[in-house]
């Protein structure tokens, strides 16, 4: 029961903190730019280009990002339960750190399919079987954001830094779509590579492999890091 009440307790610190209310803020800010900016947007530039024709490439952005920050705010969370000595008590209980750590893992991976799935739901997506492979695969980067902050960082600072970098690596989820080469291949170690093959596959089937793919690679990744932790 008391690592119950840990639980609760600490993830009340995500509402102290500015950064993470910010970070927590951006996807309804996303909505509300995509319901009410969006259409004088497409009215201004229409006689340039459809933006429309791009509504789904914009959905799909929205959601890379949306788990990402859900994970920098666990990876925040994780590193101000470390300086609070949380972490310390945990570690010495028989419920053990990694346990801990991984249970809020999946916690924040949850958090972010359903975000996800709620953020389709109100941006008009369609509920297929490939978008929910992709909202699936989406949602382990929660866990693969939060684990890495976390393992390279030693402070609030340094995680922000950390985040910021690894927020990076969303470009390879949007790459793939702008350009078709295989030499894009060499970004196949990054989960968001194998996130914009799920995108851009035709259907159920050929979405079946990059989606194995992506939840390989997550997997090992939360699986090594909460080894080492």
């Amino acid at each position: 029961m008391k690592i119950f009440k840990i639980l609760s307790g600490v993830n009340k610190s995500v509402f102290r903190e500015p950064i993470s209310i910010v970070l927590l803020s951006v996807p309804f800010i996303l909505i509300l730019a995509v319901k009410l900016g969006l259409p004088p947007l497409a009215i201004l530039i229409s006689n340039y280009v459809d933006i429309y024709n791009y509504y789904s490439l914009i959905l799909f952005c929205i959601y890379l990002m949306t788990p990402s920050l859900l994970g920098m705010v666990l990876g925040l969370l994780l590193i101000d339960e470390k300086d609070l000595d949380v972490l310390t008590y945990i570690s010495i209980t028989p419920f053990k750190l990694k346990n801990y750590i991984l249970l809020k893992s999946i916690a924040g991976g949850v958090t972010g399919f359903f975000a996800n799935l709620l953020l389709l739901i109100l941006l008009g997506d369609i509920i297929s079987f490939k978008n929910i492979l992709l909202l699936l695969s989406c949602s382990l980067l929660v866990p693969y954001f939060a684990l890495t902050i976390y393992r390279f960082s030693k402070n609030k600072i340094e995680a922000l830094t950390r985040g910021k970098l690894l927020s990076l690596t969303l470009i390879a989820g949007v790459v793939p779509l702008l350009l078709k080469t295989k030499t894009l291949y060499f970004l196949g170690f990054l989960p968001q590579f194998w996130l914009a093959k799920i995108y851009i596959s035709a259907g159920t089937l050929t979405s079946l492999l990059p989606f194995i793919i992506s939840i390989a690679i997550s997997l090992a990744t939360i699986k090594i890091f909460s080894k080492i932790i």
